[in-house]
């Protein structure tokens, strides 16, 4: 590997792109919880697959690298840049689509000086992700013709189930061989509900309404975390057939779950 440039370049660029990822998750998660940043950060970037991911997977890897960096643009609130990095991801690997609903909440539920801004920011994201879909559909028809569509639509409603088990069965594997991470995730949840008693206590437990949710930064992360989760969920359990690496999709929303749990740690 060392001597042959070219096989030391492919294994450099999942490197690279799983260091940048995360090194955007520290960049995100850092200002709200400082040295706790450490926990999603190590399950994001120490977790079983991802690690495996992250020398040989090259698509999920840069998939995962721009889905990182437009939920960083989106929540400074640049929306054109968010769409534009969400585009590219779709342009690397058409399951980034499962990023979007995530994007967009944010959008639509960050605090603003009226509900008008939040509908302008959510459409301009929209818009510039249909024109990048749009280049990529034109420029895909042009150069490949049919070819494109069946390799990056056909492809995905098309596959058939696998002979060594189905969606269910990758799940339980999956969960398996990273059950750490998972541990960690009990763990964060356990913390930062018994962090939140005595605010429970002194405000009586509740359903709290919508602005109460996205004001609050541990429910505001949890909530954009969920939203992914479930998105990615519905997206696999609609597919035919998946492959295990398609799991790294939860990532971000494993990383806003376990922030906004930690959140009120560090108070």
């Amino acid at each position: 590997m060392a001597s042959d440039w070219s096989v030391a370049g492919m294994r450099c660029v999942p490197v690279l792109c799983h260091l940048g990822a995360g090194l955007v998750l520290w960049r995100v998660l850092t200002p709200m919880l400082g040295c706790l940043v450490a926990v999603p950060l190590g399950v994001h970037l120490f977790s079983y697959d991802a690690l495996r991911a992250s020398t040989h997977s090259t698509g999920i890897t840069e998939s995962l690298l721009f889905i990182h960096l437009a939920l960083y643009m989106a929540l400074r609130r640049r929306a054109s840049c968010a769409g534009v990095l969400l585009g590219l991801a779709l342009w690397t690997k058409t399951y980034s689509v499962t990023a979007i609903p995530m994007i967009g909440a944010i959008f639509l539920l960050q605090k603003r000086k009226s509900k008008r801004e939040s509908f302008v920011q959510a459409g301009k994201f929209a818009g510039v992700v249909v024109l990048m879909v749009l280049i990529l559909v034109l420029g895909g028809f042009a150069f490949g013709g049919m070819k494109f569509w069946e390799m990056n639509v056909s492809y995905h409603l098309s596959k058939q189930p696998s002979d060594e088990g189905g969606s269910w069965e990758v799940f339980s594997q999956v969960a398996y061989r990273n059950q750490g991470s998972l541990y960690v995730l009990a763990f964060c949840l356990a913390a930062g509900s018994l962090a939140s008693l005595p605010v429970l206590r002194k405000h009586g437990i509740r359903v709290p309404p919508l602005d109460f949710l996205t004001g609050t930064p541990p429910l505001f992360h949890i909530l954009l975390g969920l939203v992914h989760f479930f998105s990615v969920f519905v997206f696999l359990v609609m597919q035919g057939r998946i492959f295990d690496f398609y799991m790294l999709l939860f990532l971000p929303a494993l990383a806003l779950i376990n922030a906004g749990c930690l959140i009120p740690l560090k108070k």
